[in-house]
Parts: C-alpha cells; sequence; structure tokens
C-alpha cells in the first residue's frame, strides 16, 4: 500500500498498465456498480487513545474478466490525498457471484480521524481504462469514549462468566475473527452473556467485538482472546 499525497483528479499510472496498454490487448470500459464504506474507530482497550481507519469496497464489473482489474484509487479530493491500492494491498472477494475490491483498514500516518466528505474511488485495469465514482462520507456522531466502545465485563456482583456490553444506539453487532464475521442477534440493550454459539465460534482465536453507530460508524474493541486460549487469556491483549 502507498501513502502518498494524491492531487485531486490526478491519477498516477502505473508503469506495468502504461506497458501493457501499448501492447494493444482488447479491451472494455470496467464498470462500478456499487460501493461500500464505512469508518472504524478502533481501541485496543479501555484506556486507549481511539484511532480511525477507512473501509472501502468496490463491486466492479469488467467485462474483461475480473483478473483484468489492476489498481484503485481512493481518495478524499478537498484534502488531496488518499491512497493507491494494487498487487496484494489491493483485496479482492467473491460474494454472490459479484467481484468486490477494496480494504478493510485504510489509515493514513499522523492522524487518528479521518476527514469527512466527499470520497473519490476510482479503479483501472490492465489495459488502461477506468472507471470512477464519488460519493460523502457523512459526518457520523462523534464516538465515545474506549471505555464505552463494545466489551466483555465482569458482573457487578461477580463471577466467572463474562458479559457482553455495546454502546446505547448501536444496531448491528458483530464478532469478527481471522477465519470471519458472526453477526449477534437478540436484545443487547443490557449487558448478556454471550453464549455458547459465540464461544464457538472464536474457538480459541484472537477476535474483535464491533457495534455499529451510524450509518457510516462502526467501533470496534479488541484483540481479545477466549477462555479456551489459555488461563487468564480473557480481555482485551496488551
Amino acid at each position: 500500500m502507498l501513502f502518498r499525497a494524491v492531487p485531486a483528479g490526478v491519477l498516477v499510472p502505473l508503469v506495468a498498465l502504461a506497458v501493457l496498454a501499448a501492447a494493444g490487448c482488447s479491451s472494455a470500459d470496467p464498470e462500478i456498480m456499487q460501493l461500500e464504506f464505512s469508518l472504524v474507530a478502533t481501541c485496543a482497550d479501555p484506556r486507549s487513545t481511539r484511532q480511525e481507519r477507512l473501509m472501502v469496497f468496490a463491486d466492479v464489473h469488467d467485462p474483461d474478466g475480473h483478473e483484468d482489474v489492476a489498481w484503485m484509487v481512493v481518495e478524499f479530493p478537498d484534502q488531496g490525498f488518499g491512497w493507491e491500492l494494487s498487487g496484494e494491498d489491493l483485496e479482492h472477494h467473491r460474494r454472490n457471484d459479484r467481484h468486490w475490491f477494496g480494504s478493510p483498514g485504510l489509515v493514513f500516518p499522523g492522524l487518528s480521524s479521518l476527514p469527512r466528505g466527499a470520497l473519490r474511488v476510482t479503479v483501472g485495469d490492465y489495459s488502461g481504462r477506468t472507471a470512477e465514482t464519488e460519493r460523502v462520507l457523512p459526518s457520523a456522531p462523534a464516538a465515545p469514549g474506549c471505555n464505552r466502545f463494545p466489551r466483555l465485563e465482569t458482573p457487578r456482583g461477580g463471577g466467572e462468566d463474562l458479559l457482553l456490553a455495546v454502546p446505547s444506539g448501536a444496531d448491528r453487532y458483530v464478532v469478527r475473527t481471522a477465519r470471519g464475521v458472526l453477526e449477534l442477534q437478540g436484545d443487547l440493550s443490557e449487558p448478556v452473556s454471550p453464549g455458547s454459539d459465540f464461544w464457538d465460534f472464536v474457538g480459541d482465536q484472537e477476535f474483535f467485538l464491533l457495534a455499529r453507530t451510524g450509518p457510516a460508524l462502526w467501533l470496534e474493541s479488541g484483540p481479545w482472546r477466549s477462555a479456551r486460549a489459555g488461563e487468564d487469556s480473557r480481555g482485551p491483549e496488551d
């Protein structure tokens, strides 16, 4: 991933793209069918400082095949900076016969909070053709302090079973591990026991707790570890 200032509307072509385009490959324009994006505010533990990352994925249709998609630029044109993604930095996922390209964790060195406002996404293929779309990243409600992020806590009356507590106003809840995500259901207005399905899903892996508190804002805490990973291992890692 290349962190750099990207002048608004200006893309730096990759050498490989220019070479392939000059070779006269047959091509058709790619098209961005859908765009999913959100801010993820993260806290490693209740005492840490909140950090933000941007998650962006585009549903790209390329008549020449998804293998022809070569790069993506995600930029805040009003601020004049962004990210160039290619190779291993450009993730590709297939979902219901659609091909999604992007990144789940765009951060910018030195910025704990990312801008709001216009967000431009441009994709390019190996033939030098591009597609572009622009959306607005809304000004989400201010994220609470890290001690109000989704968390596991000890019951007030004591006991060994941990309770899952989420911030007020959240409307979706997810636990994330390296192998996937599990959306949590039910009434979470008060701290509750996560249940056996939760612990079976996380197993002995590290996991992260997420809660959506706005149209484009998720709160994430972790990594946490299950008691199955070893004695005294439940809780955010140091």
